[in-house]
């Protein structure tokens, strides 16, 4: 079974920025205040351009439930069997009952009852992407330490007790993605060399022995910031602000490549080129956010052909797929229903940092959460278990109710 992160930040926001399009060196969203008067206008045109262009039913309640809440960024959220792991750059978690853990950067939640789990591996820095086996759980970042042990980057830990194994690569440049396949750990981000081994952004690893794969080995020319497994193991997509790949040109920031060689694959030739920020293969699709010309999220076909898409004003950060619904987070404000931008103001709908769309139609649809914050959401992740949806980011309200950087969503 082939398994990957979803990731978020998702992008995610770190000291090197927003994923895609990073705070610190590249656009941010403006955010505009309006008062009085000009307040008023501007609610009466999303009142307007709302009731013109009505929403299909959403499978998911727009008001989340009581859960887990963090004191800082969630970066990044993997769900394995009846746990969600969470990273960021936290320092606590809080129960829904109001206990409050230490946590340093990583904690652990049972997804049935939200309860905080003893998993506790306690990151030196901040995690910004985790993937998980059944034999481990894997970590990546910018981070020197896990457990008061050294690690740079990366490293795994045991799925129920949060105890380091031996995985310990030294890796210079932040992880901020990670994926996985039956045999390899797939690492991306900013990387440039393991071990003193020189790499192009991206690594991989064998599960059964830890040992650097000498074969799979990508180049980008620069950050790659989206990463997954297609559903059939025959592809890792990448995706990023890369312009090459291997020496070729991609003009895409988006392409396809052989998991055991790292070769550009062929078959694959996406319909959308802007920063790709997230990417998740869900069967035979493959879910897409996008940052640029405001932001868009996407449902491609595994030949890179377009099934549905929509736009959005702001980078979209996290993308999640579940039943005939496509989800998207960002720091957006509004909804494009030309799915063009710069869109006017009469075609706007309102959705702040999350919306989702009919996975078969490209409708958008009436789950309508309304985070606050200016970078939004960073991460989303599906439990099919128990059909929640979980969301993490910056944010600490979720419409009127208060959410601390995590929110759980249900049918």
């Amino acid at each position: 079974m082939v398994t990957s992160t979803l990731q978020h930040r998702r992008r995610k926001l770190h000291s090197e920025g927003m994923r895609g399009l990073k705070p610190t060196q590249g656009r941010v969203h403006r955010v505009v205040r309006t008062t009085g008067v000009t307040s008023a206008i501007a609610l009466a045109v999303v009142l307007t351009a709302t009731a013109a262009h009505a929403a299909v039913p959403t499978a998911l309640r727009s008001t989340p439930l009581p859960c887990v809440q963090t004191n800082d960024r969630v970066n990044d959220i993997q769900i394995m069997g009846a746990t969600a792991y969470i990273g960021g750059r936290f320092t606590q978690v809080r129960s829904a009952g109001g206990t409050t853990y230490s946590r340093a950067g990583a904690a652990a939640i049972d997804t049935n009852t939200c309860a905080v789990l003893p998993w506790n591996p306690a990151i030196g820095g901040e995690l910004l992407a985790i993937a998980a086996t059944s034999q481990a759980i894997y970590l990546g970042g910018d981070f020197d330490s896990v457990d008061n042990t050294r690690r740079k980057n990366l490293a795994a830990v045991l799925p129920t007790t949060g105890q380091l194994t031996s995985f310990a690569p030294v890796v210079k440049g932040k992880v901020t993605e990670l994926a996985t396949s039956d045999t390899r750990l797939y690492a991306a981000g900013g990387i440039n060399s393991v071990d003193g081994q020189p790499r192009g952004k991206a690594a991989a690893f064998s599960l059964a022995t830890g040992s650097l794969d000498t074969g799979w080995r990508p180049v980008a020319d620069r950050r790659i910031d989206g990463l997954a497994v297609s559903a059939d193991g025959t592809r890792v997509y990448l995706g990023g602000l890369f312009t090459t790949l291997n020496g070729s040109s991609t003009g895409r920031l988006f392409a396809a490549v052989n998991p055991v060689t790292g070769a550009l694959a062929t078959g694959f030739v996406p319909a959308i080129r802007v920063p790709v920020t997230e990417i998740r293969a869900v069967g035979d699709r493959v879910a897409v956010a996008y940052a640029g010309g405001g932001g868009q999220l996407a449902l491609l076909t595994n030949s890179g052909g377009l099934v549905v898409s929509g736009r959005t004003d702001g980078n979209v950060q996290a993308v999640a797929v579940y039943g005939t619904e496509i989800a998207g987070g960002g720091h957006f404000g509004n909804y494009c229903t030309t799915n063009r931008f710069p869109c006017s103001s009469a075609d706007l709908v309102s959705r702040t940092k999350a919306l989702s769309l009919n996975a078969t139609t490209g409708e958008l649809t009436t789950w309508d959460p309304s985070f606050n914050s200016v970078y939004g959401v960073w991460c989303m992740a599906y439990d099919s278990a128990t059909g929640r949806l979980f969301v993490g980011g910056d944010f600490t309200r979720a419409g009127s109710t208060g959410v601390d950087h995590l929110a759980v969503f249900q049918p």
